[in-house]
């Protein structure tokens, strides 16, 4: 055990487990949200319910599950609505939910339930392709067959399903003001957490292939996949 080891464990932590998931949400959410911009001022008020509605209640779905899991006391959810009706302010769904301030549990508990939407959506991209388009995941070894081994309304049905989640990745302000009132006490958390592995040498390399890697490819592929659909959105957009 060392001074070093300790401090770059409890560094890896706090990075691996707050910073990256962070930055990875903000950039996520602020291409998902300009790429909805563009869509909408593309084909108007529809788009949004027509192109995001499946996205919206998986959205509103991971918030509501985080919410009971960290205790939270749930007041009202609402799935999917229009949003330019009267008094719906623009939004497509919505979770309400209280906590008790004094539980440091449900506290933390904030940062997982704004978070929620960015793991919840790419659970279920996950779990569509796995139902879907399963050849996907050998691209690598089948390369182009995965095109023809599969009936075209499946990839159809998949790519709707895909940007359906993908448009619903963003975060709100009130994700964000979530996330930000539990992000002090999970800080403290992940450097209690940081402190006690940092006292086992043998730990570092492995929170290094077994978490930070994995994590890096997760955010990585959101990334690029919310780039692209910010892409597709702005070509659109200037047709």
């Amino acid at each position: 055990m060392s001074g070093n080891n300790i401090l770059s464990t409890i560094a890896l932590v706090l990075a691996t487990l707050l910073v990256i998931p962070l930055l990875a949400a903000g950039l996520i959410s602020a291409l998902t949200t300009r790429a909805n911009t563009k869509l909408l001022s593309r084909f108007g008020t529809k788009a949004p319910l027509a192109l995001g509605w499946f996205g919206v209640i998986i959205h509103e779905l991971s918030h509501a599950l985080l919410a009971l899991i960290f205790l939270h006391h749930l007041d009202q959810v609402k799935l999917v609505q229009n949003p330019f009706t009267k008094d719906h302010d623009g939004r497509l769904g919505y979770v309400s939910h209280a906590w008790n301030p004094s539980s440091r549990y449900q506290t933390v508990g904030n940062f997982f339930i704004g978070m929620a939407p960015i793991f919840g959506g790419a659970f279920v991209m996950w779990g569509m392709t796995v139902l879907l388009w399963p050849d996907l995941f050998a691209v690598s070894t089948m390369g182009w067959t995965i095109f023809t081994a599969v009936a075209p309304w499946r990839v159809a049905l998949w790519l709707y399903i895909m940007l359906n989640l993908s448009l619903a990745l963003n975060m709100s302000d009130a994700d964000w003001q979530n996330t930000r009132s539990g992000m002090l006490l999970y800080a403290i958390v992940l450097t209690v957490i940081g402190l006690v592995l940092g006292c086992f040498s043998a730990v570092l390399p492995v929170l290094y292939t077994q978490l930070l890697m994995p994590l890096l490819v997760f955010y990585g592929s959101l990334l690029v996949i919310a780039a692209i659909l910010y892409l597709i959105a702005t070509l659109l957009e200037r047709s």
